[in-house]
């Protein structure tokens, strides 16, 4: 595997995922809880606001706002990473970047 094919890799599992948009009123979803072994959960960011005053149908809206993402929750450490990486790279001479380029077998 190349080093462009190993970076795509690792950006697809580690960026965040994007839920789109509220099932009830197609707003803005915000991330509402994640870690602690929990899935990542994203709520209606209109709800979550409104949530606090015991009204009902707020509480409603939030919870079936709610999206649930058990497969994976990103890391922004490992995206910083990947991206520091990438601007290194750019910074070194294409011939010197061919001459470093390593092939590897990980999948």
């Amino acid at each position: 595997m190349k080093e462009g094919e190993l970076l795509e890799k690792l950006e697809r599992k580690y960026e965040r995922p994007t839920p789109g948009v509220c099932v009830v009123c197609c707003g803005k979803l915000t991330i509402a809880h994640s870690g602690g072994g929990l899935p990542l959960r994203w709520v209606c960011e209109e709800a979550l606001a409104q949530v606090g005053s015991d009204d009902e149908q707020a509480q409603s809206h939030l919870d079936e706002s709610a999206c649930l993402d058990y497969r994976r929750v990103g890391d922004a450490r490992v995206m910083q990473l990947i991206e520091m990486y990438r601007d290194l790279r750019a910074k070194v001479p294409a011939d010197e970047a061919a001459a470093g380029s390593v092939e590897t077998t990980l999948d």
